[in-house]
């Protein structure tokens, strides 16, 4: 059974490739969304079951029962003196402690009964989670954060309550051993025993693409042509989605400072399909009206696989310096295709560096100019083996083998119990 955050761009590939592996899984699912299309899918062949748990109805009757069976536990009145601690109104504990007390219901009366053999939390926020502290301990669980929700999601409340409901966890993954280190320092070393870094599983589909149309150049000054991008010009993107926290602005402010005979001969591009809101969206075209001394493209459609693929391969450099991430699936795309990268250093790729993929880093956003600059004079990059390190590392023959080993583990020691 899959809780929390029901996306499918990473749930799809992750539990799609295990199925290929071994058919003998079923997989249940809350919530689902499918991002291209942005609502719920009702149909699937990777999943058996699809719920929408947070959206059935409860009688007030059964939500003042439960109610009163968590008023049993001392978590319920932890939950009135940490509130109280943060100046919360009277009203407001009673909203929290309802919606605590609507997440058993759900765990008692809709999960439980479906008996599955394990859990799969994903997108670890106190929202997510309340279901995992009313199980059964004899549901096993697992619990993956992406990236945002231990790096941009913070705060004493966050701290609280997520720390309480990992303790019910029978196992927690995150990405990278530098992501491991940040978990156990904001919410207990605790936790250490149950931790795994292990990475999502790729979607290869783009990466198959790439393969394909990386030495056809004329597929690719096509698709320069349908977006506008000159074929004459060094293409370099800023960001991969239309989420402000990629910090467009903060490039931008840079990249303008940039020699008048290199921004002659350059082209900025934003992919803003996915992500974001229509007010900032709108504030970055009006920006892009008035940088008028910028070639600055402004793509909104949402592109395919094979448009995907052309558009890392079109891209000469990706400036990458997101306020916080875990692993850029554009970011590898860019650099499979065999082009460069400008990441920044305060993003938590050590695993990818470790394993020599190549890529180009800055502290600040003040270095961008003079480190995009020496990239744009120097266009002859010695060919690296990001491509072949990257199957190595990411690729689902090496990744997905792991996951079916960490839920046959966690599985095995439900059934020892």
């Amino acid at each position: 059974m899959i809780l929390g955050i029901g996306q499918s761009n990473f749930l799809d590939q992750l539990y799609g490739d295990i199925l290929q592996y071994n058919k003998n899984f079923n997989f249940s699912i809350d919530g689902y969304v499918n991002i291209p299309k942005g609502k719920v899918k009702s149909h699937s062949n990777l999943y058996k079951d699809f719920y929408d748990f947070k959206n059935k109805p409860i009688r007030k009757k059964h939500l003042w029962i439960n109610f009163f069976q968590f008023a049993k536990r001392p978590f319920f009145w932890q939950i009135i003196f940490f509130e109280i601690s943060q100046k919360r109104s009277i009203s407001e504990i009673k909203k929290i402690l309802l919606e605590w007390a609507n997440a058993r219901y759900r765990t008692k009366s809709l999960i439980e009964p479906l008996k599955p053999d394990l859990i799969h939390f994903h997108f670890c926020i106190p929202a997510n989670l309340k279901e995992l502290y009313f199980l059964n301990p004899k549901i096993k669980t697992i619990c993956s954060f992406w990236g945002s929700d231990l790096l941009r999601l913070t705060g004493v409340s966050n701290v609280f309550y997520v720390r309480k409901t990992l303790q019910n966890s029978s196992a927690i993954t995150v990405q990278t051993p530098e992501l491991a280190e940040i978990l156990l320092c904001k919410y207990g070393r605790q936790f250490q025993k149950k931790l795994t870094s292990l990475r999502f599983t790729l979607k290869t589909d783009i990466f198959k693409e790439i393969d394909c149309f990386r030495t056809d150049l004329g597929s690719v000054n096509d698709f320069k042509s349908r977006h506008l991008i000159p074929l004459d010009k060094f293409t370099v993107a800023l960001g991969h989605n239309a989420f402000p926290e990629n910090n467009h602005v903060r490039m931008i402010e840079q990249i303008k400072l940039l020699p008048p005979s290199i921004l002659e001969d350059t082209v900025f591009v934003l992919h803003l399909s996915y992500g974001g809101n229509n007010i900032y969206i709108k504030n970055l075209i009006e920006l892009s009206k008035k940088e008028w001394n910028l070639n600055l493209i402004i793509i909104t459609e949402y592109f395919d696989e094979q448009e995907i693929a052309l558009l890392r391969i079109a891209t000469d450099a990706l400036i990458h310096m997101p306020v916080s991430d875990a692993l850029s699936a554009a970011m590898t795309e860019v650099l499979y295709a065999g082009n460069r990268v400008i990441s920044a250093a305060w993003l938590p790729y050590g695993l990818l560096r470790r394993n020599n993929i190549k890529f180009d880093e800055v502290e600040s956003f003040k270095e961008i100019p003079e480190k995009l600059a020496s990239i744009i004079n120097n266009k002859k990059y010695t060919e690296n083996k990001n491509p072949q390190n990257i199957k190595k590392l990411l690729f689902p023959n090496i990744t997905t083998p792991q996951w079916i080993e960490l839920i046959d583990n966690v599985i095995d020691k439900k059934n020892k119990s």
